[in-house]
């Protein structure tokens, strides 16, 4: 976040409470925005200004990407923290940030509409040979090494690894 001045924390509660924390640790001001039910949250209160940006429903404040925008443009913020969840898995909002010239934090939003398509995402993970080993279209090529595959315990249940003596801990079936 260096080079930033002034950011518009665009969630509430304890995320924006860990974001407003971090931008004093950086030296930023943060701005929170909040919604009428949330003008005395805590997040608000430890922010060095809040922003009310509409009433209580989340739709009509917090999921609302003009009122957001507007927000961070009318108190002079040079970017826009969606913390996640809310906008943060939107791309509208980081589009928004930038035709009008603020900074996003978090990815472009070609990126984010990626994300949410799975069957896209994990083409653009195979393609980018991100995980640095043989990812899910290799195990089901057959290409995959010997051994028995069993689900982690500590891994998503999507998710399989050979069970070795490293992983047999973690393993619900036990070293095989």
């Amino acid at each position: 976040m260096g080079g930033l001045r002034r950011v518009l924390v665009a969630n509430r509660g304890e995320i924006a409470v860990r974001i407003v924390r971090a931008c004093a640790d950086a030296g930023i001001e943060s701005v929170v925005a909040v919604s009428e039910a949330d003008r005395a949250s805590r997040a608000a209160l430890v922010a060095d200004r809040a922003v009310c940006i509409g009433p209580a429903p989340a739709t009509d404040s917090y999921l609302d990407v003009p009122r957001v925008v507007a927000a961070a443009l009318a108190t002079g913020c040079d970017a826009v923290h969606p913390g996640y969840g809310f906008l943060a898995e939107r791309p509208e909002l980081a589009r928004a940030c930038a035709e009008h010239g603020l900074a996003f934090v978090g990815p472009p939003a070609d990126v984010i509409a990626r994300g949410g398509d799975k069957a896209a995402g994990s083409a653009a993970a195979e393609a980018s040979a991100a995980t640095g080993r043989r990812g899910r279209a290799a195990a089901l090529a057959g290409r995959s090494r010997g051994g028995r595959r069993h689900t982690l315990l500590s891994a998503s249940s999507s998710r399989q690894a050979r069970c070795t003596a490293a992983t047999a801990p973690r393993c619900r079936y036990g070293r095989r």
